[in-house]
């Protein structure tokens, strides 16, 4: 898949898991995503490969000894790097990739956290057990009631104000 300003919309949900890599540029701002499926080139000497496996895929990073990968700031030992979600990599020709397996977001009773959680919609308190939704880019809650859809009232989260793909919601609202 070509990279440039074209492809940022590219993205797949599989099992609630949309797996991809954002290319940043020199803001830190994304500009450009590529869904990772099988082998995905980032960069000389760079690819993330997909290892299916029955309890969820597993993502690695997979590097050559003649070009620099740094991974989160270090360099990357030759050989395979298992990815974490918001890991960052920096291939050897300079370009910076931020990979994410971000889950759907889906209303579901809010669990608690052993401390009051002000949605960051209304700012008010999440009561546990009632109907929430966890933002999948900064994991922040979100009321989603019927009489309270703080989730899918915007078409972005209330925290980061990262653009939405949608939500299962109990107000009955996607």
């Amino acid at each position: 898949m070509p990279v440039g300003g074209s492809d940022a919309a590219f993205w797949s949900a599989s099992e609630g898991i949309t797996a991809h890599v954002e290319r940043l540029d020199d803001s830190g701002n994304a500009s450009a995503a590529r869904v990772l499926t099988g082998v995905t080139p980032i960069g000389p000497g760079a690819t993330i490969e997909v290892a299916r496996e029955p309890a969820g895929d597993t993502f690695v990073l997979v590097t050559d000894a003649e070009h620099r990968t740094l991974l989160n700031g270090r360099p990357v030992v030759v050989g395979a790097s298992v990815l974490r979600h918001r890991d960052e990599i920096r291939t050897h020709d300079g370009a910076t990739w931020r990979f994410s397996n971000d889950a759907r977001a889906e209303a579901a009773p809010f669990p608690g956290v052993g401390h009051p959680v002000r949605c960051p919609r209304c700012t008010t308190d999440i009561e546990v057990g009632t109907p929430a939704v966890r933002c999948p880019k900064c994991e922040l809650y979100h009321h989603e009631r019927a009489d309270l859809p703080c989730w899918s009232s915007e078409a972005f989260c209330g925290g980061c104000f990262a653009a939405k793909q949608g939500a299962a919601s109990a107000a009955g609202e996607a």
